[in-house]
């Protein structure tokens, strides 16, 4: 409710070779320019107390907002510099110009330029592209593919970075610039060239010349849960209006917690914390459908096998999006422990954001039992959310998303997957049956008879499940193309369509969403349901006779992905009555909803399109598998 008002945490502030802590101060600064009256500015910058193999203060030059170029104002036109002769550096009477603004872009025509390259890993850095070097005008050595494109975790391309002294290639190209070299000096100097591909505003200063080898590359390595062995599992799942939740037992002695809601769009495995039922706050929580399923809850107290995550965790480093330095420096230890290992400071509390809410608590670890069906009930640790409050979400969550803080990751399964078979929404209330959730090798062998769309890889979303969608065809009729963003990602992050176990609605964008509409309706011959609609979130409502036991007349809704995958969704999949009975007419209504302009995914693929479909993630080799099945039969199989 925007009622913070404490100041910015200390902070460490990580490079490759060193840190720095201290904490954000903003005050005025005066750049000593040489062209104009000197006058104050306010910026943000870090007030250091201490650092580790970092000796000088640095001036950031970088994208990113915390740089000086980007609190000036700068970005819009520039800078540039022009470094003196290294035999220079000791001399007090030369300087070399550093110019901002406009005056270092404007009339440079004639220079030679080459595109900067967007690496979606490290937007803040500068990167060009090499394409070879020439030696003594005489080798010519091709650069390896690698220094002009980026890989999908953003290793690639050449850093051009003014703090880092020597120019450093890879093999095999720098062995070959050495034999080039060495072939061709007799005790005389050789040129090398590279060659790559393709006012009142401004300000000159002055610069002194400086070598360092810091590069502010942020780095964090995650513990390999692969080796991790766990059998697999058939764990029930049972249907409420929003999605399916599942049961877990945790702690020693053992505590139940009902109604955890499944979803592949987020990885933080969370629950309710607490002494008593009421030591939960929930914000903002005004659904009452809710109340009847926030029953149980977790009271850390009780087990005799919990204990913190520490600060020094790569899960603790995850949850804050962060590394180990920043979370100790929370924690409250101080760099010269955090440098030796000799930090012991739990994990500090965290808040989990979702599209439209939050959870905020600590990070605890301790044992779960999954209800599985087919093998005995075992103990495994795992680290997960317990949370004191959270704002507009009311159920706790099993994550089940790529990051590490996942179920799936924590327990082993990545190397395997998972696979889900929904209910119709129909027997949401029925507590004889349940939705069988499969996991590990039994989830994803035997599977080649379904038809497999490939995922898509997200650099700045790398947790999520994407896959490509190239059309819709309504009613074996209609075949409408999906814009490429549903299949391709920009720089930005935004593209594809994610697959949501916690969405219920399938969101589509425009136009394709409003062509679909306009399929439906030159098809669908009942009359609209107009008050529905002006009263609901729905979009195509219609008055449908009740002694229709389910809707006719309705279009089934046929969705392409890439790799020549079809998946043919029924009526009932797409369609379903939303209100009682009014006389001999009920409103059914198409349960699919436009695409936010704002949102970073092009499209959502939800859980109520995924009723009577077993849907398969297999991890190892990157792919969903469709397969249209009565769900109830197919759970009966599976033991449940």
């Amino acid at each position: 409710h925007d009622k913070c008002s404490k100041p910015c945490p200390s902070f460490v502030y990580s490079y490759v070779d060193g840190a720095v802590a201290g904490f954000l101060a903003n005050d005025t600064i005066v750049v000593h320019a040489k062209n104009r009256p000197n006058t104050n500015q306010y910026i943000s910058f870090g007030c250091a107390q201490s650092s580790y193999r970092v000796q000088l203060g640095l001036i950031g030059f970088g994208k990113g907002p915390l740089s000086l170029p980007s609190q000036l104002g700068f970005t819009n036109n520039g800078f540039a510099y022009c470094f003196l002769s290294f035999d220079l550096s000791s001399n007090p009477n030369v300087s070399a110009p550093l110019i901002l603004g406009h005056l270092a872009t404007s009339l440079k025509e004639h220079l030679k330029f080459t595109p900067m390259l967007w690496n979606p890993m490290s937007q803040y850095l500068y990167y060009i592209g090499l394409e070879s070097v020439t030696v003594g005008n005489k080798v010519n050595i091709q650069a390896p593919e690698s220094l002009r494109v980026f890989s999908p975790s953003g290793k690639g391309g050449m850093l051009i970075d003014s703090s880092t002294s020597n120019t450093h290639l890879p093999d095999p190209l720098y062995s070959q610039l050495q034999e080039a070299i060495k072939s061709m000096v007799k005790y005389t100097s050789i040129f090398v060239e590279l060659h790559a591909n393709g006012s009142s505003n401004s300000l000159i200063l002055s610069l002194t010349h400086s070598r360092s080898k810091i590069r502010p590359t942020r780095k964090l390595d995650y513990y390999d849960y692969t080796s991790k062995k766990t059998p697999d599992g058939i764990v029930p799942l049972n249907e409420i209006r929003d999605g399916h939740v599942m049961s877990l037992s945790v702690g020693s002695p053992s505590q139940t917690i009902d109604n955890l809601l499944l979803s592949t769009g987020s990885d933080l495995v969370w629950m309710h914390c607490g002494t008593s039922s009421n030591h939960f706050e929930c914000i903002d929580c005004t659904d009452p459908y809710y109340t009847k399923y926030n029953t149980s809850f977790f009271n850390p107290s009780l087990s005799k096998s919990i204990a913190s995550e520490p600060c020094t965790s790569p899960l603790c480093a995850d949850i804050h999006n962060s590394d180990y330095y920043d979370t100790c420096t929370t924690a409250g230890c101080a760099l010269r422990d955090i440098v030796h290992d000799k930090c012991s400071k739990p994990c500090p509390s965290f808040v989990y954001s979702y599209v439209d809410g939050a959870v905020a608590g600590f990070l605890a670890n301790d044992t779960i039992v999954l209800h599985a069906k087919n093998r005995p009930n075992t103990n495994q640790y795992i680290s997960f959310g317990c949370a004191q409050s959270s704002y507009r979400v009311q159920l706790g969550l099993i994550g089940f998303g790529k990051g590490p803080l996942s179920l799936p990751s924590q327990l082993g399964f990545t190397n395997n997957g998972f696979a889900y078979c929904f209910l119709s929404f129909d027997l949401s209330s029925n507590p004889n049956v349940s939705a069988p959730l499969i996991l590990g090798h039994l989830a994803t062998s035997l599977k080649e008879h379904l038809k497999f769309t490939p995922m898509l890889w997200n650099p700045m979303s790398q947790y999520l499940y994407y896959i490509g969608l190239e059309s819709v065809t309504v009613g074996n009729k209609v075949n409408i193309q999906a814009p490429e963003s549903l299949r391709v990602f920009s720089p930005l992050g935004e593209g594809g369509m994610l697959i949501d176990s916690s969405t219920s609605n399938t969101h589509l964008p425009d136009p394709l969403y409003s062509q679909l509409q306009e399929a439906i309706k030159s098809m669908v011959k009942y009359s609209r349901a107009s008050d529905v609609e002006a009263k609901s979130s729905f979009d195509l409502c219609y008055q449908v006779p009740t002694k229709y036991a389910k809707p006719r007349g309705f279009p089934s809704i046929t969705f392409h992905f890439l790799n020549n995958v079809s998946l043919k969704l029924p009526p009932g999949n797409v369609f379903y009555k939303v209100a009682p009975p009014n006389g001999s007419f009920r409103p059914v209504c198409l349960i699919m909803q436009k695409m936010d302009d704002d949102e970073a995914a092009a499209a959502v693929f939800g859980s109520f399109q995924q009723q009577n479909i077993e849907v398969v993630y297999d991890l190892q080799n990157e792919r969903v598998g469709f397969q249209t099945v009565d769900c109830v039969s197919y759970g009966k199989q599976h033991g449940l």
